[in-house]
């Protein structure tokens, strides 16, 4: 059994199978589990990128553990950050935006360790570059596109946005979709409109979902007695997650623009 089979095993034994399916997807890139309805409605939301561990995921659960200054200290917070994304890096070297998510994590800690003013659009353009170097092949990858794609809106649009927009998600939510939409309407001549306030909904969800996913998946190996509780915490917040994607997609069909 692979690692990620093995870390999706409490999702199976302690929730539906639905929502094990999800999480298992979210949290350890098991897509294959999914089934034809469930992609069918995640995809009509614009959320599919959930579903397949994309960079998005990684970067929230990162950015998960840079709050932790409080509990963990400074050194120790970046440290385990870059664990995190060393361990991702290692286990999903084969997916373009995990890839990218936790080269630039890991890339972004050293600068913060050693100190030195970094631009950020010098991270996004070495990790782009490293990964073209390693992996040639790329280049004609779209998951690879789509993700640097969302990331350069981000670094570029996000933060005028916000001065805009006043609400974070929603921010987050444009800027990344600025360069993808024109990607994802010529690869698929069509798009979701739903896409924007469904992303806007469920992003203060991917993050807990990715936490206590992890938790739940470590727990379940090294300390059996908190399987329980954590997989209540994962239950109810997935159930919150798949009643929103159920609604969207009751009105997906109806506000899908092509070309």
């Amino acid at each position: 059994m692979e690692l990620p089979e093995k870390l999706s095993e409490p999702f199976f034994r302690y929730l539906p199978a639905d929502m094990a399916a999800v999480a298992a997807g979210m949290v350890w890139g098991q897509r294959q589990l999914l089934d034809a309805d469930q992609f069918g409605a995640f995809r009509s939301t614009g959320l599919l990128h959930l579903l397949v561990l994309s960079g998005q995921n990684i970067t929230l659960l990162v950015g998960f553990f840079q709050n932790l200054d409080k509990w963990l200290g400074y050194r120790l917070k970046i440290g385990l950050t870059m664990a995190v994304a060393l361990f991702y890096l290692a286990v999903f070297s084969s997916e373009p935006p995990i890839v990218r998510a936790s080269l630039m994590a890991v890339l972004n800690g050293l600068v913060i360790l050693k100190e030195r003013a970094t631009p950020p659009l010098y991270i996004f353009f070495l990790t782009a570059l490293v990964m073209l170097v390693f992996r040639s092949e790329w280049i004609g990858s779209l998951s690879f596109w789509l993700s640097m794609a969302a990331t350069f809106g981000i670094y570029t649009l996000y933060r005028p946005l916000l001065k805009k927009l006043k609400i974070e998600a929603l921010a987050l939510s444009v800027s990344a979709q600025v360069f993808t939409t024109p990607l994802l309407l010529l690869t698929f001549r069509e798009f979701p409109l739903l896409a924007l306030p469904m992303n806007v909904l469920v992003t203060v969800l991917v993050e807990p979902i990715m936490f206590f996913g992890v938790l739940l998946s470590l727990a379940y190996h090294l300390c059996p007695f908190l399987t329980i509780p954590l997989s209540f915490i994962l239950f109810g917040i997935l159930k919150l997650l798949l009643f929103l994607v159920e609604l969207g997609h009751s009105l997906g069909s109806l506000l899908m623009i092509g070309i």
